[in-house]
């Protein structure tokens, strides 16, 4: 997650697309899948969160340079996939820099190691997935009788994609319209930091619109004046979890006046993600191992009003929230 520019005064003809449901329960995202258990963005990562109850099912989109998108953070491979053994691929190290029958090669990896061995136990085994990818395994999900789960679509740095001749919202629009999963009730969602992608791409989609902040971004996103021009465009906001803190606690009362939805990132149970206050050691960094009271946070969020919790451990936030 990381900044971007600053809100600007919306287009007086955007509409945005239909407000997400507020059922008065919090929804539990897996965060790129379940990410405190397996190698993020892999398939094995989001049947993971599915057996693990997941409601949602969260994942970032970067384009191949023949235009597939792919699941991944970053553009960057070299973090989370084993890119420094293909030497074939020496001196490209972006996803738009590789076909998608090149990244098809690549073995994903852990990011966080140290943090996370037994994910990381499962480097090599597992390969890159695509956007089809992950659809084809919700619906085959479905197809099994499990209930069919949302998924929130973060579209990475559009563009920076779209100089490199790479449309992501031409894409994006694209396969799911030919999925047919383009209209309201599908259960996909679209998200981003970028106000002004969001935007243009909110006429053409029927698609709940998720605008993202970070606690680096221009705050006045969340106050009241930026909350209003979100709703021009979009049906929710979603906030890294330290700006509910403080005064950002009235935040979900605010947004839900504009009939905006509330999501917040990223929750993770180690301790050295918790605030102070969940943390179960005085010293994380001494034991970045020891998990802190993850349901404890995650249950102050949804005493807020949080409609919906990101997170890389379903398991502990589910029931913390239900």
């Amino acid at each position: 997650m990381q900044p971007r520019s600053a809100v600007q005064p919306a287009p007086s003809a955007a509409l945005a697309p239909p407000p997400l449901p507020r059922t008065g329960t919090t929804l539990v995202a897996a965060h790129r899948g379940a990410s405190g258990h397996r190698p993020e963005h892999t398939l094995e990562a989001f049947r993971t969160a599915l057996a693990m109850g997941a409601d949602e099912l969260e994942l970032d989109l970067v384009a191949t340079a023949d235009g597939v998108l792919v699941v991944r953070h970053e553009s960057d491979l070299r973090k989370t996939t084993d890119l420094a053994d293909r030497p074939e691929l020496a001196g490209r190290w972006r996803v738009e820099d590789l076909a998608l029958a090149e990244v098809r090669r690549l073995r994903a990896r852990e990011r966080r190691p140290a943090l996370r061995p037994g994910s990381a136990a499962l480097d090599g085994r597992l390969g890159v997935a695509t956007l089809g990818d992950v659809l084809d395994l919700v619906d085959e999900h479905v197809a099994r009788g499990g209930a069919r789960p949302g998924v929130l679509l973060e579209v990475k740095e559009p563009a920076r994609s779209a100089r490199r001749g790479l449309p992501l919202a031409d894409l994006l629009v694209g396969e799911l319209t030919g999925r047919g999963v383009e209209h309201a009730s599908s259960g996909v969602s679209i998200m981003a930091f970028d106000p002004v992608f969001l935007r243009a791409l909110a006429p053409r989609v029927g698609l709940p619109l998720v605008q993202l902040v970070d606690r680096h971004d221009p705050f006045e996103l969340t106050t009241d004046e930026g909350l209003l021009e979100v709703q021009r465009y979009a049906s929710g906001i979603g906030v890294h979890h330290r700006l509910l803190a403080g005064d950002g606690a009235t935040l979900p009362t605010r947004a839900h006046e504009r009939w905006l939805s509330v999501r917040t990132w990223t929750l993770r149970a180690e301790s050295t993600f918790l605030p102070k206050a969940y943390r179960r050691r005085a010293h994380p960094d001494r034991n970045p191992l020891a998990h802190g009271d993850l349901a404890g946070y995650a249950a102050h969020l949804a005493g807020l009003g949080v409609d919906g919790l990101i997170t890389d451990h379903p398991d502990v936030v589910g029931p913390a929230v239900r």
